[in-house]
């Protein structure tokens, strides 16, 4: 099977969508001929970009029997590779790229998912979300993300800055993702880490626009010697972090047009042996293994969240190597059969 990979995000951008663009090209690549069309150069070079896919797949489209799009912004390019080839067309969809409130956005390119010959999905919840904009079911597959299983004898990693010695031995909880209403940081801080005893710590790593808003929730719930700003972090403190705290939180809150496609993080922390407690929205139940990997509580429900919290700690230590063994279900080795297996069903549709 000869693939192209078209995606507008890859390293050495960092974010998620950009490490799932590389992990899944990495992944097809060790089981079929794939070759790659990405930006390299972040959102600025977005229009060159597009320029530059539109020619690839019109010059060369025909040397492919599948052509997949990384997300559904380029739906846009659909039709134009439909003219020029005669490959299938898959595309997935991670579910901002359908909930997306721009009006010009929601008339131009959501509707061009129906030119795809297959559209996969990263969680149940993104597909609820194509069947709400229309999409035909059959061409909906249920495909969720992957991780890169850290390899034997990872090491230990380095201890972020900004973090004091010593917190491990208690009750750390730690966060890691960029800074925006959805992921709760700020409902946390106030409606739940102040239910929890002294003994617990909250390590915060990333950045994003709601950092004032966090820095305000900690002084006024007088939280300064609990909670930990660490801003952007590198993977080796990102690496400690999940090795050493006590559990993984995702406080996920509804934010109308504003999803949560999976929650990679949440499979990767378990990779590490972490347990999570995250909330039961959108996409996140798909990203873990319930019981296994993570406790789920009610969204906006800060009962609920200290009350499952304080369970996963009174159990005492994890049984870390447990933890890890369930996050295997979500290794690339058995997402990309599962793209592979979807590709082959969407060339066969075409005859």
């Amino acid at each position: 099977m000869r693939i192209l990979f078209v995606t507008r995000k890859y390293p050495p951008v960092s974010g998620g969508m950009e490490r799932y663009s590389k992990e899944l090209f990495d992944a097809l690549s060790g089981v079929a001929d794939v070759e790659l069309c990405a930006n390299e150069k972040g959102n600025k070079a977005l229009p060159f970009f597009l320029v530059r896919a539109s020619l690839e797949l019109a010059l060369h489209g025909r040397r492919y029997d599948v052509i997949h799009f990384g997300d559904g912004l380029l739906a846009f390019l659909l039709p134009w590779a439909r003219f020029f080839t005669r490959a299938s067309l898959t595309i997935t969809v991670h579910g901002l790229d359908l909930t997306y409130g721009n009006p010009i956005y929601q008339g131009a390119v959501v509707p061009r998912l129906r030119g795809a010959d297959r559209i996969i999905c990263i969680s149940r919840n993104t597909r609820e979300l194509c069947l709400s904009k229309g999409l035909p079911a059959e061409r909906l597959a249920l495909v969720p993300n992957g991780i890169a299983l850290p390899p034997e004898g990872a090491g230990p990693g380095r201890r972020p800055a900004g973090l004091p010695a010593g917190l491990e031995a208690g009750r750390l909880l730690c966060t890691v993702g960029r800074l925006i209403k959805r992921k709760g940081h700020e409902w946390f801080i106030r409606n739940v880490l102040g239910n929890l005893g002294e003994s617990y710590s909250y390590a915060i790593a990333g950045d994003g626009p709601e950092r004032p808003a966090i820095e305000k929730a900690i002084a006024e719930r007088g939280m300064a010697g609990r909670v930990f700003l660490l801003g952007a972090i590198t993977d080796d403190e990102k690496e400690w972090l999940l090795r050493n705290s006590r559990l993984f939180v995702m406080p996920n809150v509804a934010i109308p047009g504003d999803v949560e496609g999976f929650g990679l993080v949440l499979a990767e922390a378990a990779a590490r042996g972490l347990m999570s407690v995250a909330a039961d929205l959108d996409g996140i139940p798909d990203a873990v293994v319930a019981g296994e990997t993570a406790v789920l509580a009610r969204a906006g429900d800060p009962a609920a969240f200290a009350a499952a919290i304080e369970g996963a700690c009174a159990e005492g230590a994890p049984d870390r190597a447990r933890v890890a063994a369930a996050a295997a279900a979500f290794s690339w080795d058995r997402a990309v059969g599962r793209y592979l297996g979807e590709m082959e069903k969407s060339i066969k549709g075409r005859g």
